[in-house]
């Protein structure tokens, strides 16, 4: 089963929370920390290819970037 997915720029739009779009302030920083933590965010479910694309898994997304990040205590309360 397909997981609910959005495209990076509609997942900045609609499901970012405040303390990422403070980071990633246009598509093009998340399109960067995507590229370079593919292999994280992939082994943590928060994005997946279909097709040619990459897109965001919004459920998971949040506490894998604040794990990459070192902030997962601050900002998920520590929740696996």
């Amino acid at each position: 089963m397909i997981p609910n997915v959005r495209r990076r720029d509609d997942y900045l739009k609609r499901d970012c929370p405040e303390w990422l779009k403070g980071r990633f302030y246009r598509t093009g920083a998340l399109d960067w920390f995507v590229k370079s933590n593919k292999t994280e965010l992939e082994k943590h479910g928060a994005i997946i290819k279909l097709g040619r694309e990459w897109f965001v898994v919004p459920e998971k997304f949040e506490s894998a970037a604040a794990e990459i990040f070192g902030v997962r205590d601050q900002v998920c309360g520590g929740a696996a």
